[in-house]
């Protein structure tokens, strides 16, 4: 008994030190890709966020944020199709093809800062929500759709553009159709530039009244309200935009199965369906138990460790060098 409970709280506090390790490392991402500039007037991590600048990353980080040191793949990959950018398309594909096939979604649980902002928000005490398995696997199908959409659009305006003819006029959708809804780039860019440079988008004075902010575009309250509205969704369903929405997400998900980092599942320790508080613990909705055990290929799975967290056998390990079911 004093063995089982030794064993119990050594596995308490691993946990604990991987959860605040986690969140650490997640902040230290946030503050180095400039998402506090705003605040503190400069990149406070400006000595080593020189280094990163101009990179793309597999993550969801708009390069319009001010003092940014990177961009988010997704959009690089956006502008460079719809206007021609050999270089830029090459580079974003090949950070997303190394991360990817190194780490496999690792990027969305550790580096990616809109979604450390959902972390945040799912500590708000309210009654959580667990979609069921199928509801969740049909609406992780929509951020697939996303892709094939906004790819379709952006390839659609690059052979315009390169046979000399001119595109349809889309408006903000026109070099990035994804930009203008995407919830990461209102909270990191748009928001943030009204804080930082009220008169370039005509942020009313004292005089003026605070009252004709409601004069501002349409466009702009419906991109600040759907933000809220995924916001308030992740607060009752952890990582809801991550699981059903992100495009970034969607294309990292697929070299989950040939990743060389993953995770695996131990069934001689592992109790099954008895306990399933992995399950219950994985903030992505991965059903665990249903995936093979030698490494946990869903598109979901984003490397975070919480059902490393939470299982009470020590049954989930890191696996490496398991491209496929065996």
């Amino acid at each position: 008994m004093d063995e089982y409970d030794e064993d119990s709280g050594q596995k308490r506090r691993s946990g604990l030190i991987l959860k605040i390790g986690r969140l650490l490392i997640q902040f230290f991402f946030f503050i180095l890709f400039g998402n506090l500039v705003f605040i503190f007037g400069y990149n406070i991590l400006g000595g080593i966020a020189k280094y990163f600048n101009g990179f793309p990353l597999p993550i969801m980080q708009s390069h319009a944020t001010p003092g940014t040191t990177i961009t988010g793949v997704f959009d690089v990959l956006m502008e460079s199709i719809s206007h021609g950018l050999f270089f830029g398309l090459i580079l974003a594909l090949g950070s997303l093809l190394l991360f990817g096939i190194i780490f496999g979604r690792a990027t969305c649980g550790w580096v990616c800062p809109f979604g450390f902002v959902l972390d945040l928000c799912y500590y708000v005490p309210v009654r959580k929500r667990y979609p069921g398995i199928q509801i969740n696997s049909q609406l992780s199908k929509v951020k697939f759709a996303i892709v094939i959409l906004t790819f379709f659009i952006v390839i659609a305006f690059g052979l315009v553009v390169a046979g000399g003819g001119t595109p349809l006029p889309l408006g903000p959708f026109t070099d990035n159709p994804f930009s203008p809804i995407d919830p990461a780039t209102t909270i990191q860019a748009v928001i943030p530039n009204l804080i930082m440079n009220p008169g370039a988008y005509g942020w009313p004075t004292l005089e003026e009244g605070f009252w004709n902010i409601f004069s501002w575009s349409p466009w702009f309250w419906f991109r600040v309200i759907f933000m809220v509205i995924i916001l308030i969704l992740c607060i009752y369903i952890a990582r809801a935009w991550c699981r059903w929405f992100c495009p970034m997400g969607a294309m990292l998900g697929l070299l989950n199965p040939y990743a060389i980092v993953g995770v695996q599942r131990n069934v001689s320790k592992c109790l099954g369906k008895k306990c399933r508080t992995c399950e219950l613990a994985c903030p992505m909705g991965v059903p665990l138990l249903r995936e093979p055990w030698e490494k946990i290929t869903h598109t979901n799975c984003i490397l975070c460790m919480k059902c490393y967290e939470a299982c009470p056998e020590g049954a989930i390990t890191l696996s490496f060098f398991q491209f496929k079911q065996t």
